[in-house]
């Protein structure tokens, strides 16, 4: 009896061994799968955390090149500011008639975006190049002549053209562009000698020339408020008819 109570303590304590053996054997398969886990996410944050940076690398290396290419080309610059402020400019004209975000005419934002950087921006760089060229020396006098000879040669060419591509823009036919040219240069040109004078007078006086289709731009967000409210005028058009006597 006592060998056979012996034999039974001895399975029990290797029952009880073994079934502490399984615990551990469990409980090692936790740590290590815990250790793995840990280790995995460790590694994907390591990835995640390189991959941030380097996309932040490519940002700025981007925008490095593109910061130098605008300062190599300034027209490319002044296309920029022409895109922006012009279609700004519209919705400032809209917003100060009374129209909100559910009733603005996007697609005249869109045409005066358009207008601004394709027409505007080039042909106004290409006249500071030429005035630049023809008057190279900066000084006061210098500069009042070439404000003057722009309001008597690019500003009104400037107006004609806004008014008459606009119109074609919008599919008008060339008579009613024609109309409106007659009908709203001369107004617009008499505000436009009040205004640019001066502002072109500090332009080429002051400003470098990288900088001066840049800073026509801004100012032209004023000028541009105001050719948006003459372009939505409508004007009637007077006929005279002949009459039966």
């Amino acid at each position: 009896m006592a060998d056979l109570g012996e034999a039974r303590e001895k399975e029990l304590r290797k029952r009880q061994s073994a079934g502490s053996g399984r615990r551990k054997g469990r409980e090692d398969v936790r740590v290590r799968l815990r250790s793995g886990t840990r280790e995995l996410t460790g590694r994907a944050n390591e990835s995640s955390r390189r991959e941030k940076v380097r996309l932040k690398s490519r940002k700025r290396l981007a925008s490095k090149r593109f910061a130098a290419f605008v300062k190599r080309h300034p027209v490319i610059r002044g296309m920029i500011s022409y895109g922006t402020i012009w279609p700004t400019s519209c919705i400032i004209q809209e917003t100060m008639a009374g129209k909100t975000w559910e009733n603005y005419d996007w697609m005249r934002a869109a045409r005066f975006s358009l207008y601004g950087c394709f027409f505007t921006a080039p042909t106004l760089y290409a006249w500071i190049r030429l005035s630049t060229i023809l008057w190279p020396t900066v000084t006061l006098r210098t500069s009042i002549t070439k404000a003057i000879v722009e309001q008597m040669s690019y500003g009104p060419a400037a107006l004609i053209c806004f008014y008459f591509g606009m119109n074609l823009i919008e599919g008008k036919t060339i008579e009613e562009a024609k109309m409106e040219v007659k009908n709203k240069f001369l107004p617009s040109y008499k505000v436009g000698i009040c205004f640019w004078p001066v502002l072109q007078t500090v332009n080429f006086y002051y400003i470098k020339e990288k900088n001066r289709v840049p800073f026509v731009s801004a100012c032209s967000l004023v000028w541009c408020c105001f050719l948006a409210y003459m372009h939505q005028l409508q004007f009637n058009k007077q006929l005279t008819l002949p009459q039966n006597t």
